[in-house]
């Protein structure tokens, strides 16, 4: 028997517990294992920061004990998203660290049965690869995620400032990690991306949550931001709906013109040519440069063509601007 075994059994010798009631939730048709979701050193990170939780939420402690006392053990769905949600209420209101193996941990839950829900495990369940089912995976970003609050500062300060058409956007507040991509996770451009298990957007957009600093010390709230030329008034209505919807303030926005119509389409890859590849002012960072006959085959061309490296860009020039990728993701000009 584990740790938690042990403060289980302690616990039941206190207080017989109250017989189980079968699951009737959204989840309760599925079952999956820790072994499934985490690696064995991820399980082992987690099995510490286990005692830490459930000393500030014992009445949950069976729930700890099911979960991790034998990782290949199948638990159902509605387990997990207990799990999640009570670690998650723990960190917020007993103020315990939020270590990056925590927040990895209620993603990974979250984003597993969000996933489960919309059906991209579908042919999974049936025995087969997810693979052409709806499942996501970074290759299909086409958005430039902003994950921390430098990356926040360079758009707003640099980028931004830039553009000769500033884009629409909304930028809310929230109070939790999990408010803030449980929002963004349901604007229908915006997905979890199965390999990766972050969020990926299939438009060109600047996009995002990330904790904000005060004195340069984590504040515990949270950004979140979408902005995009072609972020339609339609959209922006409902972003600004389910953010409130899930907790959020309003911080800033900029309402579109209701002329703004999404991009739609697909584009010709084959059609973009390679011109010159250039050094920048700076003498290091380097831009492949192309030329194509439109945005969406910019698009579908720059799919082809991951950046790895710093100050490394691949640039495709259009009639309607440019359109770049670097190691960050996609971005406009």
């Amino acid at each position: 028997m584990g740790l938690f075994g042990l403060f289980g059994k302690k616990k039941q010798e206190e207080k017989a517990e109250p017989a189980r009631k079968a699951p009737t939730g959204p989840y309760s048709d599925l079952a999956f294992s820790a072994s499934e979701m985490f690696t064995a050193e991820e399980i082992a990170a987690l099995k510490p920061n286990m005692l830490r939780i459930w000393k500030g939420a014992d009445n949950i402690y069976d729930t700890y004990d099911r979960v991790f006392t034998n990782p290949d053990a199948k638990v159902n769905g509605e387990t997990w998203d207990i799990l999640a949600g009570s670690m998650e209420d723990v960190w917020f209101s007993h103020g315990l660290n939020k270590t990056e193996i925590n927040l990895m941990f209620v993603d990974r839950v979250r984003g597993y049965l969000t996933g489960k829900l919309r059906g991209n495990y579908a042919a999974e369940a049936a025995g087969a690869s997810a693979t052409g089912t709806g499942a996501y995976t970074e290759r299909d970003n086409v958005g430039t995620r902003q994950e921390t609050m430098s990356q926040a500062i360079a758009y707003w300060m640099a980028e931004r400032p830039g553009l000769s058409v500033k884009p629409p956007f909304t930028l809310f507040t929230f109070p939790s990690a999990n408010a803030a991509r449980e929002a963004l996770l349901e604007m229908p451009f915006i997905h979890r991306a199965e390999d990766s298990g972050k969020l990926i957007c299939d438009r060109l957009m600047t996009f995002g949550y990330y904790e904000t600093t005060v004195n340069a010390k984590p504040s515990g709230e949270y950004e979140t931001l979408i902005a995009g030329s072609d972020f339609s008034l339609d959209e922006y209505r409902l972003a600004e709906e389910v953010f409130a919807k899930h907790g959020g303030t309003c911080k800033s926005h900029q309402e579109p013109d209701p002329s703004v119509r999404p991009m739609t389409g697909a584009g010709d890859a084959s059609s973009v040519k390679y011109s010159e590849t250039v050094k920048g002012n700076d003498g290091v960072s380097v831009y492949e440069v192309y030329r194509g006959p439109d945005r969406a085959s910019a698009i579908a061309f720059l799919k082809t063509k991951p950046v790895d490296r710093k100050l490394y860009y691949i640039v495709v020039d259009t009639p309607d601007g440019s359109i770049g990728r670097d190691i960050n993701g996609f971005y406009q000009e």
